[in-house]
């Protein structure tokens, strides 16, 4: 979409504005911004194309004299009358003057670690499409705070998206186009909170209040001042990682022109008495005499179009030297000049009015009973997640592969009673794992895999007694015990009447791994054992009737460093009857296991090489 846009400038710039700044240039305009006017265009076009002609012709003008690329943007066709209603905002000026005291700043440079650019705010909520067309509200608060709590959870792990619609609705008492005082949004984030956007879609769907979502399903966050308000306690304020805040003095006008200014080497002139935009500043660099500076500033000037601009850095320590979204459609990204003062709110008031914030509420879940119907409730950047006794009983799958913060999960007894297949895989955080009597009952298929963190895994009766058959088995790899790259992992025990139904059993790249237990009666149709790479192993116990029909066995690289095999091998005489085959590499410790088993077993059973 942006080389279409820019694209036809170039055109225009060369053939003209009078021939070319007309009603088919506006048609393919409207045919990149179809949210502009979906299905019959006529009237739309009548009210709005003087608007756009008049802004083709002005950034025609303007374009050899400019030194970033011009190109057109989800503002192009509003009024100037318009934008003067969009930057007119609730918040205004002291003007008491704002020296501080200089603060020297730990870099001279922080380099942006994350956009907003690709947050679509329009693409699911016919209300803020709405925006997309001229008007003159202010909704750039709004996607400021979305996306500022979006980026403080995903900070922590989590990838949940926000609900816009609830902070229009639930932080402002009055008209939501006003927009806010930056003290109320900050009250509003450790007050009010945000919620997902799978939260308030589904009260919606039900016809209920927004604003009524019980505390326990908001999250809520800390905020975090500057030392000063001037440009060093800005810039160490960004320094530290946060989402920092802010709202600016800028001429929306700028941006009828210009949204993304991530490539170009130049920034954005154009400041207005009060503030006007709201948005997200996410780098810097610093100006000095040798250096012209700027400050980089995301946001949404229409909630469905973001922009990205670098404003100028003043070389003045002390006020608060500048972007944002005045349109909750279409985000800019923006470099706007950092000047060369130490002790004011530098370009804009940039720094006046800009806070930080993180995550401040709870990462350890307890999932109850009921309730819940989907894990996807959970917030993914929980570290800890305990559910009840007999929750999901009624749930056919489950994924946890979002939960990439988790360090501890436990599944109470009876819990995801009908799931057939887990897998656990990639959680690199998981320290203990925990299945309670009869977790995944029916249960057929487990696997763990590529977890390094795991030191604590218990299994417990009753698990993982189902079979598979038809459809289920077709969806899965096959059913049984797959354990592998759980570096940290101390202890395997399988107790009796677990596992009852698998027929595989595999133990792959468990370098920590000492004991190995497999208790009275477990694994009772297992086939295959495939034991390999567990090097650290010094107790292998093997119950009575336990592993019973296996045929093969697999040891590679097992036991390597174990004493003794009198303390190795723990081996009822009882277990493993129908056992044909054991497989080792052609290493003595490996051969001399293998004949130990066999004399323990007293029967003949093959030695084979992998």
């Amino acid at each position: 979409m942006k080389f279409l846009l820019i694209s036809m400038i170039v055109l225009i710039t060369i053939c003209g504005a009078e021939s070319l700044c007309s009603t088919d240039v506006y048609d393919s305009y409207l045919g990149v911004y179809p949210v502009k006017c979906e299905g019959d265009c006529d009237e739309y076009k009548r009210l709005h194309f003087p608007d756009f002609k008049k802004s083709c012709q002005h950034m025609v003008s303007k374009q050899p004299y400019t030194p970033y690329q011009m190109e057109f943007t989800m503002l192009s066709d509003f009024s100037e009358e318009d934008l003067t209603g969009v930057m007119d905002v609730k918040q205004k000026h002291s003007r008491r003057g704002s020296y501080y005291e200089p603060i020297e700043a730990k870099e001279d440079a922080v380099e942006p670690a994350f956009t907003t650019m690709d947050r679509d705010f329009c693409s699911e909520d016919a209300e803020l499409r709405e925006y997309a067309k001229p008007n003159n509200c202010s909704l750039s608060w709004v996607t400021m705070i979305v996306n500022a709590g979006e980026r403080a959870l995903a900070m922590i792990g989590g990838s949940e998206k926000l609900s816009a619609a609830f902070v229009k609705k639930c932080y402002a008492e009055g008209d939501a186009c006003n927009g806010l005082g930056m003290a109320e949004i900050a009250e509003g984030l450790k007050k009010i909170g945000l919620v997902s956007e799978r939260e308030a879609n589904r009260v919606l769907e039900e016809r209920g209040d927004l604003c009524s979502i019980p505390q326990s399903k908001r999250f809520t966050f800390k905020v975090l001042k500057a030392e000063g308000p001037n440009r060093g306690g800005l810039m160490n304020l960004i320094g530290e990682g946060n989402p920092v805040l802010t709202l600016l003095s800028i001429n929306l006008n700028r941006l009828r022109f210009v949204k993304d200014m991530r490539e170009e080497d130049v920034t954005l002139n154009g400041t207005v008495y009060e503030p006007s935009l709201y948005g997200l500043v996410t780098g810097y660099v610093k100006t000095t005499e040798e250096v012209d500076g700027y400050w980089v500033v995301e946001g949404t000037p229409s909630p469905c179009e973001s922009v990205n601009v670098k404003v100028p850095m003043r070389d003045n320590e002390t006020n608060s030297d500048y972007a944002g979204t005045p349109s909750p459609c279409e985000s800019v990204n923006v470099k706007v000049p950092m000047r060369d003062n130490e002790t004011n709110s530098d370009y804009a008031g940039i720094a006046g009015y800009a806070f930080a914030i993180e995550f401040n509420g709870k990462r350890d879940f307890m999932v109850p009973s009921e309730g819940l119907t989907s894990v996807d409730a959970i917030p993914s950047f929980a570290q800890s997640i305990v559910f009840a006794a007999d929750s999901f009983s009624e749930v056919g799958e489950v994924d946890f592969s979002r939960f990439r913060e988790l360090k501890e999960l436990v599944f109470g007894a009876n819990s995801f009673a009908n799931v057939g297949s887990l897998e656990l895989v990639g959680l690199h955080k998981l320290k203990s794992l925990r299945f309670e009597v009869g977790a995944f009952a029916n249960g057929f298929n487990l696997v763990l895999d590529d977890m390094p963190s795991l030191v604590d895994l218990q299994y417990s009766e009753g698990c993982f007694t189902g079979e598979a058959s038809g459809r289920r088995l077709a969806e899965v790899s096959g059913y049984g015990i797959r354990i592998s790259g759980c570096s940290s992992l101390r202890r395997v025990t399988i107790p009796g009447g677990s596992f009852t139904h698998a027929t595989v059993v595999s133990m792959v790249s468990l370098s920590a791994v000492e004991e190995v237990r497999i208790e009275e009666g477990a694994l009772p149709k297992v086939e295959v054992m495939n034991m390999t790479s567990m090097e650290s192993l010094s107790v292998l116990s093997i119950g009575k009737n336990a592993l019973v029909v296996c045929e093969s066995m697999t040891m590679v690289d097992v036991a390597i460093k174990a004493k003794d095999l009198e303390t190795l091998l723990d081996l009822s005489k009882e277990c493993l009857k129908a056992l044909q085959e054991i497989i080792v590499n052609n290493v003595k410790e490996m051969i001399e296991i293998a004949e130990a088993i066999k004399k323990i077993l007293d029967r003949v059973i093959d030695m084979l090489e992998p």
